[in-house]
């Protein structure tokens, strides 16, 4: 929390959620947050058309920088 990687609203989430799975959203949020906690920058965005699934900023930004992988639908 002192890092802003999570805040209190996400731990208290996540603590009733514990042992639950983390969806691709979650897990991406976190890890653009520890991104920018570790290298003072905020990931560019992937292209919008990458995932047919999601347009989610936080899951173009992990992917842009190679944290989260996958392939376009047909």
């Amino acid at each position: 929390m002192g890092n802003g990687i999570i805040t209190y609203d996400d731990f208290t989430e996540v603590s009733s959620n514990y042992g639950s799975n983390i969806s691709r959203q979650d897990f991406a949020m976190l890890a653009v947050r520890l991104y920018k906690a570790l290298t003072g920058e905020m990931p560019a965005m992937a292209s919008s058309s990458t995932f047919t699934d999601t347009t989610d900023a936080n899951v173009l930004r992990a992917n842009h920088v190679g944290i989260i992988n996958g392939k376009r639908g047909s």
